[in-house]
């Protein structure tokens, strides 16, 4: 089922955080009705202060997390497993930039 991407763009680092916490915080509908949460990713400097609630979603956490995967539950590190994460969050990251390369040549 179709999802529409959305790019959120604000003056602040706080003020891009106020908008995430809300998108984090509730579901949305599909046009079937069925309820969804969006897979949301915070593209920022490492060293950007975000909420609380909104660092679990940056970059830099989900490379951290991609890191420690396995080890945290105790299982041997799968490597299959981290590929497969990393290259889903790779085409995640390439189809955001290539859509707003689309917008900035529309704009042009």
């Amino acid at each position: 089922v179709y999802k529409p991407r959305i790019l959120v763009c604000a003056p602040s680092n706080a003020a891009v955080d106020n908008l995430l916490e809300r998108v984090i915080g509730r579901q949305f509908h599909q046009l079937n009705g069925d309820p969804y949460t969006p897979e949301v990713v915070r593209v920022a400097a490492a060293d950007t202060i975000v909420s609380d609630a909104v660092g679990p979603v940056t970059t830099s956490q989900r490379v951290e997390d991609l890191i420690k995967m396995g080890a945290s539950d105790g299982k041997k590190f799968d490597g299959q497993r981290w590929d497969a994460e990393y290259r889903r969050h790779a085409k995640f990251v390439s189809d955001a930039d290539n859509f707003i390369r689309h917008k900035e040549r529309q704009l042009v």
